[in-house]
């Protein structure tokens, strides 16, 4: 799949590969595959073929091709609808980038990661991005905005804390209404859990619990079983 998104992110780069996107509100969700492939003549194609196991399997695929002239003219005046369209717009930049990154990472073991982590506490623990790294897939920075500095603020002080020569801390969090104390807490403790292997024991007030629930699975996708409310 690397391979694949690094091909995909040079041939948008070098201009082989145009993307446009148009909002839902244009023509509502369109699934329908066609297109017309011109090599000193012209022949149109409606459908595709999902080259898996499953579809070959268990689907109904269907590729119609239509070379006639008539054919290769209502297809391509589809597309022009579409391709031309007011709304429609060139593919954001900040996607393409993101193949970029997407092609080049490298996926730490959980084991990797605490030992880059440890380097880094021991070393003054000054690089908030090796404590944050478990996070950078989560649904709180793909999808969201991150982590406010006051936020990020916490959650290294939590680490630092927690290990230290006594590998505990006990820690106050009194922050205003609406300054995130729910995701700064459970992200503290997603990235203590993972320092070590023993679980971690969240108790809230059971008007609290649903919230709890969402926020970790949401905004980070760890799940968050109930136990007895409290």
């Amino acid at each position: 799949m690397r391979e694949r998104l690094r091909l995909l992110h040079a041939a948008l780069l070098s201009g082989q590969v145009e993307i446009r996107v148009l909002p839902d509100e244009a023509f509502g969700f369109m699934h329908g595959k066609a297109g017309v492939i011109t090599n000193g003549t012209k022949t149109a194609f409606m459908g595709s073929v999902n080259d898996t196991a499953n579809a070959w399997s268990r689907n109904y695929e269907l590729l119609w091709e239509d070379a006639s002239p008539e054919g290769v003219a209502w297809v391509q005046a589809e597309f022009d609808a579409l391709w031309n369209h007011h709304l429609a717009v060139p593919l954001a930049r900040a996607v393409i980038d993101d193949l970029k990154r997407l092609a080049g990472r490298h996926d730490l073991t959980l084991q990797e990661w605490r030992d880059l982590l440890q380097d880094d506490l021991s070393g003054g623990g000054h690089d908030l991005k090796e404590v944050l790294a478990p996070l950078i897939e989560a649904p709180l920075y793909t999808n969201e905005m991150g982590l406010w500095p006051h936020q990020k603020a916490f959650i290294h002080q939590t680490v630092l804390a927690h290990s230290g020569p006594f590998k505990r801390a006990r820690l106050l969090l009194a922050d205003q209404v609406g300054l995130g104390k729910t995701l700064q807490l459970a992200v503290s403790a997603q990235i203590i859990a993972l320092q070590g292997e023993k679980p971690v024991l969240i108790a809230v007030p059971k008007t609290l619990l649903g919230q709890w629930q969402a926020e970790m699975w949401d905004l980070l996708r760890v799940p968050a079983p109930a136990g007895t409310a409290v």
